[in-house]
């Protein structure tokens, strides 16, 4: 055979073994990842705002409780040691109750949105495998924080979160829809609740009850670093402070 038309033979052969490589490469490998990271961001996006801002509303109740700025006073927006078993009516929620009931639902809103992104977005890879790692770290952080110094089980802190999410929807339920299940005790919301309304009265009473306090305000706190730092929140928000 002809020496340059066995090269060029050689050529065209090797060339294309090396487009195949790429193109395998590109499909099963490049694509993918890529398809994921972009399908996780999107979905932390869709997440972010919310989760923040609850983040950001349970670390300013939290703050004005340890200030005893809300919910020691009879004129306040009712007592932190109001007790369910006072809640007679849907009254009781928004008048001696809403600070106790009000504070339960925060902290049961910013665990619904610990459930939605680890489902959703914690296990998926954006951007960089280490970020995902640490935005994961940081909800199993929270969790674990949230259960110590609520002194409440860590899967409790989940079960919370879990209730608050009504089936087939991606976000919690309203503050009045969580009132009205409350009242009406379906499926017996109120007693599963009980444990975290006794804990929030505790709380407000217990001699460290600032060091505890502390703890979940920094964690709060990290998380919305998190999504602030990696410009995944709008800078409106970013920019807001405590």
């Amino acid at each position: 055979m002809n020496t340059n038309l066995s090269n060029l033979l050689y050529g065209a052969i090797g060339g294309g073994l090396v487009a195949a490589s790429f193109k395998i490469l590109e499909s099963y490998v490049i694509a993918p990842l890529v398809g994921e990271s972009l399908e996780a961001r999107k979905k932390l996006y869709f997440y972010a705002k919310p989760f923040w801002l609850d983040c950001y509303q349970l670390e300013y109740r939290l703050t004005r409780i340890n200030d005893r700025d809300i919910g020691y006073n009879s004129h306040d927006e009712g007592l932190l040691t109001a007790s369910l078993q006072d809640a007679k009516s849907i009254s009781w929620f928004i008048t001696e109750g809403y600070c106790v009931t009000s504070t339960a639902y925060l902290v049961a809103s910013v665990a619904a949105w610990i459930v939605l992104v680890e489902r959703d977005v914690a296990f998926l890879q954006f951007r960089s495998k280490s970020l995902t790692i640490k935005f994961f770290h940081l909800t199993q952080n929270l969790r674990s924080t949230i259960s110590r110094n609520f002194t409440i089980w860590h899967y409790y802190v989940t079960g919370i979160g879990e209730k608050l999410i009504r089936e087939g929807e991606n976000k919690p339920m309203t503050f009045s829809d969580f009132i009205y299940s409350l009242q009406e005790d379906e499926s017996n919301f109120l007693i599963f609740y009980s444990s975290l309304f006794q804990s929030i009265n505790e709380i407000s009473s217990t001699s460290n009850r600032e060091d505890k306090i502390r703890l979940v305000r920094k964690q709060l706190s990290e998380v919305r670093s998190f999504l602030e730092t990696n410009q995944i929140v709008p800078q409106d928000l970013a920019f807001r402070k405590m």
